[in-house]
This record gives C-alpha cells, structure tokens and sequence, in this order.
C-alpha cells in the first residue's frame, strides 16, 4: 500500500481513506475503512466511464445481478454510492497481492500451490456464470491472493465502465488473455471468460502467458493462428489447459466442468455418474447460453446475460449430464475451501463408484535445524492434526538461508520464525529494535507469497546473563547496571556476538559496555559457555532467553531497557493461502498461549530431560487446553 497522495481526500462518503492500492484504467483504489473500522477496497472511478444519462443506472443494475455471485472466492460488493461529483464503488478488502504481483515477485507456482489456485479461480468462475454473470476480464490481476486463498475481483462491470471509454476495436479485456473469437468481433460469451481462465492460469504455472507478451499486434497473431506454449505446464493439468484454449468457443468445457476434471474426472459423465447428490437436494437448474450451431450465424444472440431453461429452452448437448453437473458442481462451489487443499498433484484418483473420497487438508511443517525450531514444529503439526489437518513433518532443514527458498517457493507450508532474525535477514540495513519496529520492517519486506501469523508473546532472544552470586554482589538488575564494573568482567558468548549490533557493539554503544575481554564459544557449545558461567571463569554470557539452565534458578537476565537486542517473537511464517481460516486459526491459539516461560520449560524437558519433542508439544497442547484428546 502508497501513503495517499496530496491531492487525495481524507474521506470519500463515509469511508476513510487509509493509503492507495493502486491505479487502473477504471480509477484510483483505496484502501478505506468503515467507521467500525473494518477495511475496505474503494474504487473512484473515473468520470468519462459513467458518460451519459444512464451510465450510473446501468452500472447499478450490473452490479445488483454481480451481487448474487457466492462470495467465498469472490471479493463482494458492498456498495456503489457518490460523493459530490465522484462515484465510487466499494468491495471487501483482500489482504494479498495481485497474481500478477505474486508470480512476478515469487516465481511460477508449483505442487499444491498451483492446485488450490486453479481450484479456487475455476470455483469463483462457475459461482460467476452461476449468477448469470460474465467476468470479461479474468486475468493474473484480477486474482487477489487473499490469506484464505485466491479471490476472483472487477467481474460483471468492465463491460458497462468501458461503454463510455473509447476502447480499440470495441474490445474489453487484457490482449494476452483476450480470446480469439473477440478479436474476429464476436459477442464475448462465458468460452472467453474460459479463454481467459487457462491463459492466466499458463502465466501462474509457468511465468508467461500462453500466446506471449511481445507487441499486441503479435500476441494477437498468434492468439488467431498458433497453438498456445503450454509445454512447461505441469502434465496433470495440461490437457485441461489446452482444452479450454480451443480456437472454437463451442469446443471449451465449461467452469463445471473444469472443476471436475481437476478433481481427476476424465469426462463430465463419468463424474455424473460418481455423483449423489445430499437426501433432499434437487439438481440445479441448468445456466445455459444460446449457441449458434457449426456454420450458423455467429451474431444470431447477443448474450449480455446467460439465461435459464424456463426463458430459453435450449440445451443442445448432454442435457441429462449437464443437469446433474450444474447441482453437482454447485457443491462443489459451496466447498472449494476445502477442495482447495484436497487436490492431488497426479490429478487426482479416479472413482468407478460412489461420491469421490475427500482426503482431509494436507500440509507441510518445517523447523531449521536445532531443537527448540523443531519442538515448535510439533507444536503446530499437532494443533494442526486436531483439526483435520494431514501434516507431513520436514523438520531440521538447516538454517535459514535454506530453508528461507523452500517456504517462498511452497514446498514449505508453516515454520517456526523469529521476528528479528528474520527482519534482518530480509534488511540487511534494519536497527529496528521493538516489536512494532521490527514488524514495520517484516510489513515492508515480507515476500507477498508470504505471511506471518499472530505472534506469540514468547520470545527467544539474545540476553546477558550473570550468576545470582553476580548480580548480588554488584546489585545488577539491567544492562545499564553494568557500565562502572564492566571493564573488570569477562563476557563470553558466540564469536560473531563480538561484531554484531545486537552484541559488543551495540552494548558499547548504547551502554557504554568495555569489558575486560571476550571469550568466544562455538554456538553449539552452550554448555561450556554455562558452565564456565556457573564456576566463575566468565562473568557474563550471551544466552537465548530460553536456555534452560536459566530455568534451574542460579542465573539471571538483565533487563535490555534500550532494546539493544531486538524483539524476537515466536511467530508462524506460512505460504499464503496455505491454510484455511481453521488452521490459521489453530496456529492463532497456539500463539495466544505460548509464552517465554513456557517455551523455557518445555526446552528444559527436550534437552535437559531428553523427553520426546512429540510427548512435550502433545502435553503443553492439552495443558492450555487446545487439544482435548488424550
């Protein structure tokens, strides 16, 4: 999000504004808040779109048959209004970057990632056309990817905000994603939404549209005449993608039937066939779109809306089949949040009989490579198995420069993270010290493919710790306590504490610190390092905050009240739109309830007890009460 601009008001209607989104053909969108404060996308639109006396009227009534589009994969429409000569249109804010964004930033999607996104946008068109809508526009930047997966947006209107537009050819739409038989001048019909559909879904898979990106005169060449480049889409999707980029619309499947064919179906019958529908549940009406025959005249209708059976009985093909998919895939709709994690990678097994087996959410925990990483990983595969979740463990990848690619990339679905580490591994530059510093430079840094969930209160953060016997003799409570004895004190700790900001060097700085010297440890040698500690040989020492011996009693932190060391809070990285709301919401508790001491006492069980990682995470589960299994 951009700061708003000098020019821009404070308030449009009754929204605030809080920064801009971006700028488009249509207008300047907002990022507003009601006076609840809920967020909001808020569209301005530009005044030559609404030319004419019924172009307000006519954008009304579009966006009132937009509104009866389900919008568990759309972001919904809350309003049209004015605001003195401004008119704009407000719809539920997305927290995610455009598909376009998150490709060009993170690379092609792969494995799941791609799954839950075609499953998710070949839902949101087949709710769209559902509704008797056209989308007209559907391409990577009209796909937001929101926390809870992809969102389908600006469906239904490009068609009356550019009647008043001067727009080349009559044509509406991307060129890369525009279909063939718009470019020959035909009527836009639910095979162009289609079209659009397997282009983008080629540019997600693959990092390039399916005709190109070179001048529009040669896309649209090649749209007309060659076959699409689709060899690097992954093989269990490629033929669906080169089906719906048939040169003749009347030869694409449509959305039902794409969303069948993802789930592994290799023909619409054989799906209607595995299909029962629920006790009481009728088969849907079927939308359908009056065609003209092979060789018929192609301008015949003009389908500005799909219609039912009962205005225009027409149903040329499978009529019994199509009826039964339209119900079929209606539920299919209804649950795509949860289909969106039940694809498999082959496309899918095949079902001779019966409804197809939905295998719970499948994800993929990670921790780096040392025990509390991987006890937290425990932690949130068994919160995420409480809740249905199939969880594969992939524990001790290394540190982050290894593991940091496998997340961004989607091999990894949640780690364990470190707010501070991971700010300055990201800004290199950052001195942000507090939590609120630290997370403005994770907001600012942070791939879009990723998200941090909520932070837990628990911290494992850099500490100078001294005996009790220490910090009695020479009444020590903070670092500050230190300046007037540092210089007859040994510190120890890793070697790079000795040339790090949050080390030496900014205890030097920001104390005042000049030890009489510094022994260096391995990091892996800690307990040396608490033993030297313990018999007096060292003075002070780097420890993490939940190193377990400071649980025995004998050792003290001091208090950092100029937060030489950054805030460190335990927090979930996860690959957007790898969780649904429920897993998010489970790793939310676990985050409420994690705490510093307790992260302590469970390290304590790990390495001093030597109890199993699984045993401890299972008990802290059901001690703060989020697993009540035994």
């Amino acid at each position: 999000m951009q700061p708003l601009r000098p020019e821009d008001p404070d308030h449009i209607g009754p929204y605030r504004l809080a920064g801009r989104l971006g700028e488009g053909g249509q207008g300047v969108v907002y990022r507003a808040e009601q006076d609840d404060g809920t967020p909001v996308a808020l569209k301005v639109l530009h005044p030559r779109l609404l030319r004419g006396a019924r172009a307000y009227d006519r954008l009304r009534d579009e966006i009132t048959a937009v509104r009866r589009v389900a919008d568990f994969c759309t972001a919904r429409i809350i309003e049209l209004g004015s605001d003195g000569d401004r008119s704009y249109l407000v719809s539920e804010y997305v927290d995610g970057p455009s598909l376009q964004e998150f490709t060009e930033s993170g690379g092609p999607l792969t494995g799941g990632a791609l799954a839950r996104l075609m499953v998710g946008t070949a839902s949101a068109l087949a709710a769209i056309h559902r509704a008797g809508v056209l989308h007209r526009d559907f391409t990577p930047y009209n796909v937001l990817m929101g926390p809870d997966g992809p969102r389908v947006i600006d469906f239904g209107i490009a068609r009356v905000l550019d009647a008043g537009a001067t727009v080349t050819s009559g044509l509406v739409g991307t060129p890369a994603y525009t279909a063939p038989e718009l470019l020959r001048g035909e009527h836009h019909t639910p095979a162009a939404d289609i079209w659009g559909w397997a282009v983008t879904m080629t540019f997600a898979a693959t990092g390039r549209p399916a005709f190109g990106i070179d001048s529009v005169a040669a896309v649209f060449n090649r749209i007309l005449r060659d076959d699409p480049d689709i060899a690097a889409v992954p093989p269990p999707y490629r033929d669906t993608i080169r089906r719906c980029l048939a040169k003749d619309p009347r030869d694409r499947p449509e959305a039902p039937d794409i969303l069948l064919r993802l789930l592994g179906y290799q023909d619409v019958e054989e799906a209607a066939a595995a299909i029962r529908l629920p006790e009481g549940v009728r088969p849907a009406d079927h939308l359908t779109v009056d065609r003209p025959e092979r060789g018929g005249d192609r301008d015949r209708t003009r389908p500005d809306r799909f219609t039912r059976p009962d205005r225009t009985p027409v149903l040329r093909r499978r009529r019994r089949v199509r009826t039964l998919l339209a119900a079929g895939a209606a539920a299919v709709a209804v649950g795509a949040a949860t289909l969106a994690f039940t694809l498999w990678p082959d496309g899918g097994a095949r079902h001779a009989g019966g409804p197809p087996s939905v295998p719970p959410p499948a994800v993929t925990v990670g921790s780096a490579n040392f025990a509390e990483s991987s006890l937290l990983g425990e932690v949130y595969a068994q919160a995420l198995e409480a809740k249905g979740y199939r969880v594969t463990r992939r524990f001790n990848l290394g540190d982050r420069e290894t593991y940091f690619p496998l997340v961004r990339s989607g091999q990894i679905d949640v780690i364990p993270e470190y707010t501070g580490a991971l700010a300055v591994s990201l800004d290199r530059t950052s001195t942000a010290a507090t939590a609120a510093q630290v997370d403005a430079v994770l907001a600012r840094t942070l791939p879009p493919q990723l998200e941090l969930l909520r932070s837990a209160p628990a911290e494992d953060k850099d500490t100078v710790t001294v005996t009790r016997k220490t910090a009695e003799r020479y009444g020590l409570r903070t670092i500050a306590d230190l300046r007037p004895v540092a210089g007859d004190l040994v510190m120890g700790g890793p070697p790079e504490f000795q040339t790090r900001h949050q080390g030496l060097v900014g205890l030097r700085g920001t104390y005042g610190l000049n030890f009489r010297s510094y022994q260096p440890f391995q990091t892996d040698d800690r307990t040396t390092l608490v033993a030297q500690l313990e018999d007096g040989r060292i003075d002070a020492a780097d420890l993490f905050a939940t190193e377990p011996a400071i649980a025995e009693g004998g050792l003290v932190v001091l208090q950092d009240p100029k937060h030489v060391f950054s805030a460190q809070n335990v927090t979930p990285l996860a690959y957007r739109s790898s969780l649904s709301a429920t897993g998010r919401s489970a790793l939310d508790a676990v985050s409420a309830k994690l705490t510093t001491d307790a992260l302590l006492r469970m390290n304590v069980r790990v390495l001093a007890d030597r109890t199993p990682a699984r045993t401890v995470a299972a008990d802290w589960l059901r001690q703060v009460g989020l697993v009540t299994t035994p």
